[in-house]
């Protein structure tokens, strides 16, 4: 809720982006590539669209195998920020289903990522609030692929 008081600001997306990797990017062993346009700007409230970021870039951390990668496009109507990542994915008939709060695909994750299950809810929550959506879908590196849209103001 206090992020809505948030003030809306003009920010460059990739670096951004860049800072959140370096701060998540715990395993060494994993390549995420930061592929965004290096001049996109984007009008967001930071703190919030960065909680979003994180919680998805987190996600894409620690259920990939070894790659993950980000890229921006712009359409008519939207800024589209993709994250893809080379892990074991989400099943189509369970891509609505975690938006739910703490859903869980497999139960026994819980304990082994001590995560809560409220990431994606969040950032779901987050990417609406900034007027957008968020979409999962099967990643060309075999993963996962969220896209968030962003409308251009």
């Amino acid at each position: 809720k206090g992020e809505e008081e948030e003030k809306m600001q003009q920010i460059n997306i990739y670096k951004a982006v860049k800072k959140l990797i370096e701060k998540n990017n715990i395993k060494q062993s994993k390549s995420c590539k930061n592929q965004i346009d290096k001049k996109l700007k984007i009008k967001i409230r930071p703190l919030a669209m960065n909680r979003a970021l994180s919680n998805i870039i987190i996600n894409a951390l620690y259920f990939s195998n070894k790659k993950i990668m980000i890229t921006s496009f712009i359409n008519l109507e939207n800024i589209v920020i993709c994250i893809e990542d080379d892990g074991i994915g989400i099943p189509k008939d369970k891509r609505d289903d975690v938006f739910k709060a703490f859903f869980r695909i497999d139960e026994s994750r819980f304990s082994q990522s001590g995560n809560t299950g409220l990431g994606l809810t969040i950032a779901r929550d987050i990417i609406q609030s900034h007027g957008g959506k968020i979409r999962l879908s099967q990643s060309s590196l075999s993963g996962l692929k969220v896209q968030i849209f962003i409308p251009i103001s």
